[in-house]
Parts: C-alpha cells; sequence; structure tokens
C-alpha cells in the first residue's frame, strides 16, 4: 500500500503523532462497514516492534510465555476487522490471524511515513473467542 505520508518530513516521532493525532481519526469496526473508497493495506508487511509491543510479547495473559512474533506479516493471512482512518488514509489497523491450534494472534499495527508500520501492541485470542464485549459506540457507521 502506497501512502501519502511518504512525501512528508517529520524531525521526530512528537511531530509527526501532532500533525496525526489519533484523534483527528476516525475507527471503523467490520460489523458496521468499512468506508467505500478506502484501501486497506494487502500483502507481505515488515514492522518495527513498539515498546508497548515488546512488554505485550513477553506477557501474554494466555500463554504466560514469550509469544514468538516475527517482524512480518503476510495480510493474505489475516483478517482485518477494525481501521482508524485519516485525511481518507488507514492510518492504523487491527487484524487477526492463525497462531497455533488454540489461539489467533491479535495485532494492531500503524502506519507510518514512507509506510513503515509499526507494531503497537499484540495478543492471543482463544479461536472461539468472537469478542462479544465489542464497544459499539467506538466505531462509525457505513452500514
Amino acid at each position: 500500500m502506497k501512502s501519502n505520508f511518504s512525501k512528508m518530513k517529520f524531525s521526530s516521532f512528537k511531530e509527526l503523532h501532532t500533525h496525526f493525532n489519533e484523534n483527528d481519526s476516525k475507527k471503523y469496526h467490520i460489523k458496521y462497514g468499512f468506508p467505500k473508497g478506502i484501501k486497506l493495506p494487502t500483502g507481505l508487511i515488515n514492522f518495527i516492534f513498539s515498546k508497548h509491543s515488546k512488554e505485550a510479547i513477553q506477557t501474554d495473559e494466555y500463554s504466560k510465555v514469550s509469544l514468538n512474533v516475527s517482524s512480518y506479516l503476510n495480510l493474505a493471512f489475516a483478517d482485518i476487522f477494525e481501521i482508524a482512518v485519516q485525511n481518507n488514509e488507514v492510518i492504523k489497523f487491527a487484524c487477526r490471524s492463525r497462531y497455533n491450534n488454540k489461539f489467533d494472534i491479535t495485532m494492531v499495527i500503524a502506519i507510518r511515513p514512507n509506510d513503515v508500520y509499526l507494531l503497537c501492541t499484540c495478543w492471543l485470542n482463544k479461536k472461539e473467542d468472537e469478542h462479544p464485549h465489542l464497544k459499539n459506540y467506538l466505531y462509525e457507521r457505513c452500514k
């Protein structure tokens, strides 16, 4: 996915965060539909780990051991279920993919300038967990 972010230059993460304040974005969940014309990330992505994601990998509540998380993800084998959109571009997404026979892994990934992907956090979900406690009020409606 090519982004207009690559045309923008930021000298620091703070400057970037100020420019693309996530509070200015709109959140969408697959349950309520994604906006028409929005291009979702596709293909094989390589990401860097945030400090928080490194901590989450070490302290997963189900496994009680360190998760085995590589620095890449093939989105062909993941289901994107949540996106944050700003200026008609996806700036963050959450996806779920197979981890092993018992668990799926959920990953929240931010898209930064120059198509840099940042793993914000991740956790395991039991395969049968369908997330019954979705906070509906957080999401825009497209359906």
